[in-house]
């Protein structure tokens, strides 16, 4: 099926999401900054509960204009746990920038793509769904579901972008954008398909043949695999923590002392060396249990973090707070150690 020639395809599908398309918040009065924000969060989580910290969001940041105003160390709190720091530092320098320039976003994916953190597919997705120009929104849903239509695993964004053009002329290009979107959450799923309620089944090559898997990964084309030896250190109840500086994993957000490690080290080790790098003296270490594990963009990260008491406080000129666990004093740490955090033991007496 050429789905950019065949406009009973392209009906079939806008009238399946017509039918079918979840219905989240922001679809029933998208903006292009509400729009804008919730592409971004969705981009690292499922978008149910990117939805759930959408409305969190326009909440504390209602518009653009309250969002530029506010201070980055608050957009980071806010972002907390969604992960990649750096796309909400992004928000808040394109809030700065549209503000500067008069305070309404640019309505075109040309002009979009001039702030910072934009891309490609946000860019096409504001555009289509709140101005509908017509322009592909091309995401990892869409892809799955166009590769198997066509059964063209390779099939690039161009040839998507061109065969969409053509689907522009019978449905409106937001709705087809998002159907497409849905379509692969929903039914052309990674594994498992669900092509018995697919209104694309009848033309998909890959439906028709009985081929629907997809290419697994190629060995060694995942993520870089980081062991991080974490320092909980306490002193008379509370733990010290530093802010990570630039250059380095989480800059601008807080964190344990910490350091990366090769297979040869032992963590704990490395944990005495970070203490005494501080001017502490510690006592007996102990592993803390469970597992901490998770990405940070070309990363898979597994930390290793040791717990103990510091006999001396930090040294003067030393980077860093003692905080009690449980009140951070509203600092931002990435999820792994806000993971780290909650699962510290807290002891009320001297140590």
């Amino acid at each position: 099926m050429k789905l950019g020639i065949d406009p009973a395809a392209i009906h079939a599908l806008a009238a399946w999401f017509r039918d079918h398309g979840r219905p989240y918040h922001f679809r029933r009065h998208p903006t292009p900054y509400s729009v804008w924000i919730l592409e971004v969060m969705s981009q690292q989580t499922q978008i149910a509960r990117a939805e759930e910290r959408h409305r969190r969001w326009l909440e504390r940041f209602p518009d653009i204009r309250t969002l530029a105003a506010a201070g980055e160390e608050e957009v980071l709190r806010e972002w907390e746990g969604l992960g990649y720091y750096s796309r909400a530092r992004n928000i808040h320098r394109a809030a700065c920038q549209v503000m500067d320039a008069g305070g309404e976003m640019p309505t075109t994916r040309d002009g979009l793509l001039s702030l910072p953190g934009i891309g490609a597919y946000t860019a096409a997705s504001i555009a289509s769904i709140v101005h509908g120009e017509p322009v592909a929104a091309v995401d990892a849903n869409v892809r799955r579901v166009l590769r198997r239509v066509f059964a063209a695993p390779d099939l690039a964004d161009g040839r998507i972008e061109t065969l969409l053009a053509g689907a522009f002329e019978h449905e409106p290009a937001g709705v087809i954008n998002e159907a497409l979107m849905e379509l692969g959450e929903q039914l052309c799923r990674k594994t498992r398909p669900r092509c018995l309620e697919c209104p694309l089944a009848e033309g998909c090559l890959a439906c028709r043949s009985g081929r629907t898997e997809l290419e697994r990964q190629k060995p060694g084309s995942g993520r870089t695999r980081l062991s991080i030896a974490v320092a909980c250190l306490r002193c008379r109840g509370r733990y010290l923590v530093e802010e990570a500086p630039q250059g380095e994993l989480w800059a601008g957000l807080w964190r344990f002392p910490c350091r990366i490690i090769g297979q040869e080290e032992d963590p704990e080790a490395v944990v005495r060396q970070l203490g005494a790098e501080r001017g502490l003296r510690l006592g007996s270490l102990q592993p803390l249990g469970g597992k901490y594990t998770g990405g940070h963009t070309r990363y898979s990260i597994h930390l290793l973090p040791y717990c103990g008491s510091a006999r001396r406080a930090l040294r003067a000129g030393g980077a860093g707070d003692w905080i009690d666990p449980r009140e951070d004093g509203g600092r931002t740490f990435p999820t792994l150690f806000r993971r780290l955090l909650e699962a510290l033991p807290v002891k009320d007496r001297k140590d």
